[in-house]
C-alpha cells in the first residue's frame, strides 16, 4: 500500500513551475564570469602601492611588473565601485573611479622617470579609492576589523 506524497503547501498542483531567471547562455556566462573572480587581495596591494610610493625605487623590470598589477587592481576596484545597482557610487567615488579610467588609458612612458610618475599617480588613485570603498564599506579590510 502506497502513502501519498507529503506536501507541505495545501495545493500543490497550483504552484507555478520554476522558470530561471535568464537564459541558458546568460546562465553560462554568469558562471563563466564567477568562476574567473578573483577577491581583491589588500596585502598584496598594500606591497604594490608600498613599491611604487615608498622610499626604495623600483627597477625598471619591477616598475613594469608593479604597475600592471596597479592598473589591474584600479580596474577590479572600479567594478566593485560600481557594482550595485540599487546604490549609486558617491560623487568622490565616482570622481576616483573617472579619475582611475584615465589614468589607465594613459601609455606607459618608455623613460623610466616619466612611466615612474605615472605609477605613482595611479597607486596613489589606488589607494585613494580603497580608503573611499572601505569608508563606504564596499570592501573590508581585515586589519580593522
Amino acid at each position: 500500500m502506497s502513502q501519498p506524497a507529503l506536501s507541505l503547501h495545501p495545493h500543490p498542483e497550483t504552484i507555478p513551475r520554476w522558470k530561471p531567471p535568464l537564459a541558458p547562455n546568460q546562465l553560462r556566462s554568469v558562471l563563466s564570469k564567477m568562476s574567473r573572480w578573483q577577491p581583491i587581495d589588500l596585502d598584496a596591494v598594500y606591497d604594490d602601492l608600498d613599491q611604487v610610493l615608498g622610499e626604495q625605487r623600483p627597477t625598471a623590470t619591477a616598475l613594469d611588473a608593479v604597475s600592471d598589477r596597479l592598473r589591474d587592481t584600479l580596474q577590479h576596484l572600479s567594478n566593485v565601485a560600481g557594482a550595485d545597482p540599487v546604490f549609486s557610487p558617491s560623487p568622490a567615488t565616482a570622481a576616483l573611479v573617472q579619475h582611475g579610467n584615465e589614468l589607465r588609458g594613459e601609455e606607459t612612458p618608455s623613460e623610466y622617470r616619466q612611466a615612474l610618475g605615472l605609477s605613482r599617480r595611479i597607486a596613489l588613485t589606488t589607494s585613494d579609492l580603497i580608503d573611499r570603498l572601505i569608508e563606504e564599506r564596499h570592501i573590508k579590510d581585515d586589519d580593522q576589523t
